[in-house]
């Protein structure tokens, strides 16, 4: 039996059977991780194991805050093009691509982070969407091609994030992922192109859109100023009161808790933030499907029109649907189940699961990433 199990800031301990039914064992609330760790966002972990003998692999999904996805497409043009694709020419190809862009990943990263670039370090890499003379192959090796193209994604984080990965899972050999990616490569098998996601955490929020590129696909993003924590923060200065207690009440007023006179005086305070939200998504120049990814309720329904948008929650049923999973039986409700299992949670464990790409140049790709100029001593070394 394959098993999930996340141990994070909020998570889910999963089990998942050979017929890929899944049973949520448990549901974890938030709770701080990471002392002295700057932990805005969020970190989720996770394990894997695809036979049941087997370790699990740890699975670690980082908000934007403290992880970046880097893009590289790749091109080149073979001139020995009657002989056949091999895995030394390939290699070769590669190493001299993204040697001339890796230092630049890692700049962008660290801006993304609000870091020194020293401070950041390669936790994933792979290499995904091939192409031979304009058509896409699931591996280019031993093809007669001219022209080669491919991206590679290069997830990046903190030194300070990953090393405490590491401590939490107790394993050196960890798939790292940034949540949104992950998200976004989940929506991607459910949704048309462009793909457009919000993430909002009460420290940090931020807008994605994924849509086709030349070689693969490409990631717009940007930062909101806006948080979920506009509205504890409303009540919280309003009363005088903590953000816990503030985060409280304002629980309570979605939930039709409080008296008419109370929930005038709040309903105003909640208006304004709502207008806020509303000020700022639409300066991010979003349009059409957004889909909400949100740890903190929200006080309208989804779906819900914001004039050039409609925003709508990540359909978790469709995707289980999609992706051949189910509930088990153990499950006597379901639509409980899935309302409590966020889907972000899941992100990471999907993205793993179907991590099969081109296995062997993977491989290679990650042990010889250090001497391409990723600053990782041989503790920071993905195995």
């Amino acid at each position: 039996v394959r098993k999930l199990v996340a141990l994070f800031a909020a998570g889910a301990v999963v089990a998942l059977d050979r017929e890929k039914r899944i049973s949520i064992e448990k549901v974890i609330p938030s709770a701080p991780w990471g002392a002295g760790t700057k932990m805005m966002g969020g970190v989720s972990f996770a394990g894997v194991s695809r036979l049941s003998l087997r370790t699990p692999t740890p699975i670690v999904g980082c908000d934007s805050s403290l992880a970046a996805t880097e893009l590289i497409p790749v091109h080149f043009i073979r001139e020995r093009i009657r002989e056949p694709l091999g895995q030394v020419e390939l290699e070769n190809l590669l190493a001299q691509a993204i040697g001339k862009n890796i230092n630049q990943a890692r700049k962008d990263a660290a801006v993304s982070l609000d870091v020194d670039e020293l401070d950041v370090v390669l936790a994933k890499s792979r290499v995904v969407h091939f192409k031979i003379d304009n058509h896409e192959v699931l591996n280019p090796l031993g093809f007669r091609a001219q022209k080669i193209e491919a991206l590679v994604e290069l997830t990046l984080t903190t030194r300070t994030v990953y090393e405490e990965a590491k401590r939490v899972t107790g394993s050196d050999q960890i798939f790292f992922t940034e949540t949104a990616h992950a998200e976004l490569s989940t929506l991607e098998k459910v949704a048309d192109s462009p793909i457009r996601l919000l993430r909002l955490r009460p420290h940090h929020s931020s807008y994605f859109t994924r849509e086709s590129a030349q070689i693969g696909y490409a990631v717009a993003r940007g930062v909101l100023g806006w948080t979920v924590s506009c509205f504890e923060q409303a009540i919280g200065e309003a009363w005088g009161v903590s953000h816990a207690v503030a985060r409280r009440i304002y629980q309570d007023e979605l939930a039709g808790a409080h008296t008419e006179a109370t929930s005038k005086f709040l309903s105003k305070l909640i208006k304004v933030c709502s207008q806020l939200f509303t000020k700022e998504i639409e300066a991010s120049g979003l349009k059409g499907k957004v889909y909400v990814d949100t740890n903190m309720p929200l006080p309208f329904d989804l779906p819900a029109k914001k004039r050039t948008m409609t925003l709508q929650e990540i359909p978790l049923n469709v995707i289980l649907e999609k992706f051949g999973f189910s509930l088990s039986s153990f499950h006597t409700h379901a639509d409980t189940v899935l309302a409590e299992l966020h889907p972000s949670l899941l992100a990471g464990f999907f993205e793993h699961f179907y991590d099969r790409g081109t296995g062997n140049l993977n491989q290679w790709l990650r042990k010889h990433l250090n001497w391409l100029g990723a600053p990782l001593d041989k503790s920071d070394k993905i195995q």
